[in-house]
């Protein structure tokens, strides 16, 4: 039994245990300010109300990063992240005030384009300035903005 004073360990990885991440920086040549801040998820965001901690989770992780190194601009990288269905994942994107992009990939892009346009819609989440196929296209929109 545990009284007031007892704490329990706990990790991200018992409450979100399919999923990865990892910080990428680009520097800026002047003083190695960070130009571009490149966020990658991995994994399997879990199905509908079960994934509501990954959720919150990119949404932590992405604000850490925004904490920790404070970029110019920020790339989020989904491509090795399968996401089927779930209501809370576009609460993550942006809310930087920073120049944002996010990359989807065949794991993630149709039901991205979903959660964006509705079951119906033929649109294609890329159809939207805010999302690429293609990392390099991403880089490219940031630094010509």
């Amino acid at each position: 039994m545990l009284d007031n004073n007892s704490f329990l360990p706990v990790s991200i990885q018992e409450i979100c245990p399919t999923l990865s991440y990892s910080f990428e920086c680009r520097y800026s040549g002047i003083a190695q300010f960070v130009d571009i801040l490149l966020i990658r998820f991995s994994g399997k965001y879990r199905y509908g109300s079960a994934g509501s901690d990954d959720a919150l989770l990119i949404d932590g992780v992405i604000k850490m990063g925004m904490t920790l190194f404070d970029p110019n601009a920020l790339i989020i990288d989904l491509r090795e992240m399968s996401y089927e269905w779930g209501d809370n994942l576009d609460l993550s994107f942006g809310s930087s005030a920073v120049k944002t992009t996010v990359v989807v990939g065949v794991k993630c892009r149709k039901a991205m384009s979903t959660l964006a346009y509705g079951l119906e819609s033929k649109q294609d989440i890329v159809d939207n300035d805010f999302f690429f196929d293609d990392l390099e296209a991403a880089i490219s929109n940031i630094c010509n903005h």
